[in-house]
């Protein structure tokens, strides 16, 4: 009994501290490859948000996009815009920090709860002109962990080979594609585009 009471308090302090991760299991955190020799400049800018695992953040939300820039102290900027139900914009303004240099293994935390810890944000592969593969797992004693997983893109509608492309890195991460759901894209205001490399500062 004490047992079972243990486990379901455990469950509940889990779930309340990691609801931005949606997709639950048991166990640790599955080993996952890592995009290696990554070039954080490349990957600054703007992308769109195509499918996803359920994320507190984009429930009930439209036209996602993130986009990330350089902060004076090296640092990554994320800023996270959506388009709600009722018809209002959403957004979410956070930082980044490369955990290694040239290896896509980042820590990301936002400006207000439940966003407000840092939490993994793992670039599985991006080609940095098209799409990007991101992979996030929270563990809790190396008993229940929980997932999330993003493709994005730098086209709000791209093509289905570079879907096939995304699930293929998913697949070779033995990581499930049913969890998925399609971000809808269509009729968005347009985004404005800069070359965000300019502000790397040497």
């Amino acid at each position: 009994m004490e047992k079972n009471r243990f486990f379901c308090l455990l469950l509940f302090f889990f779930f309340v501290h990691s609801t931005n991760a949606q997709v639950p299991g048991f166990g640790r955190c599955p080993h996952v490859n890592v995009m290696q020799n990554f070039d954080a400049k490349r990957y600054l800018g703007l992308w769109y948000e195509i499918q996803k695992y359920p994320f507190i953040f984009s429930i009930g939300g439209r036209c996602i996009t993130a986009t990330y820039d350089w902060n004076s102290d090296r640092t990554i900027s994320v800023f996270n815009k959506q388009i709600r139900g009722n018809g209002e914009e959403n957004s979410i303004t956070g930082t980044a920090r490369l955990v290694h240099p040239g290896i896509a293994s980042l820590k990301v935390s936002f400006n207000q709860s439940p966003f407000s810890h840092e939490a993994d944000y793992n670039v599985l592969y991006t080609d940095y002109n098209d799409f990007a593969v991101v992979y996030s797992c929270t563990s809790f004693l190396g008993l229940i962990n929980a997932k999330s997983v993003w493709i994005l893109s730098r086209s709000r509608f791209p093509s289905q080979y570079i879907i096939d492309k995304a699930y293929e890195v998913l697949r070779d991460n033995d990581i499930s594609t049913l969890f998925l759901s399609q971000t809808d894209q269509k009729d968005c205001p347009e985004e404005i585009h800069y070359n965000v490399i300019e502000n790397f500062r040497h």
